[in-house]
């Protein structure tokens, strides 16, 4: 669950880097930054490392598109970071182990099925209790929309999707009038 958590808060560090703005401070915005990315690096959550290398590829695209780096450095650092990372691994069997027993083989572990029966679990309670569910924090589940819905029913699976409405349209609301602040701010310096 920690990389859950780090991962949701990556995005607005690796905004603030791009944009060279700080939420905090430049220095600690930065130890935070490498502090959670080598976090979720040995937390061994094969989601974790998955989500983090789609917000990596997610980060570098929004790079690209914007003009901070080009496509050249982007491929040849993703190359380039591929390549340590398959030496390493190929090189040393310690690491080489390790890593297959914490990420390659967790169906082998049971740690899959584990998750499925708490999805299932979940899901089956939601069936059973569907306008309000159990309570909140009664079941465990490692999936979100299970998890709502099992704890809280359509009562609270409705409120949670109005909230998360409310916020994408407020945040479209804001880019909309920021890029019209931008415009106007922008075609005043030229009269």
């Amino acid at each position: 669950h920690l990389s859950q958590i780090i991962l949701t808060a990556l995005p607005f560090l690796l905004v603030s880097f791009v944009q060279r703005k700080a939420i905090f401070t430049f220095v600690i915005d930065r130890l935070m930054l490498i502090i959670m990315l080598f976090t979720v690096l040995i937390s061994t959550s094969s989601s974790g490392l998955i989500s983090l290398i789609i917000l990596l590829c997610i980060f570098s695209l929004i790079s690209y598109l914007n003009k901070i780096c080009s496509i050249k450095l982007i491929v040849s650092s993703s190359i380039f970071i591929s390549f340590i990372f398959t030496t390493v691994y190929l090189s040393n069997p310690i690491i080489q182990s390790f890593l297959n027993e914490m990420l390659f083989e967790k169906l082998a572990t049971g740690s899959a099925l584990e998750r499925l029966y708490g999805i299932t679990t979940g899901w089956s309670y939601f069936l059973q209790y569907p306008i309000l569910g159990l309570g909140w924090g009664v079941v465990t589940s490692h999936d979100l929309i299970v998890l709502i819905l099992a704890n809280s029913g359509i009562v609270g699976f409705l409120t949670f999707l109005a909230m998360v409405i409310s916020l994408i349209s407020d945040s479209m609301n804001r880019v909309k009038v920021l890029r019209e602040i931008t415009f106007i701010d922008t075609k005043s310096l030229f009269i």
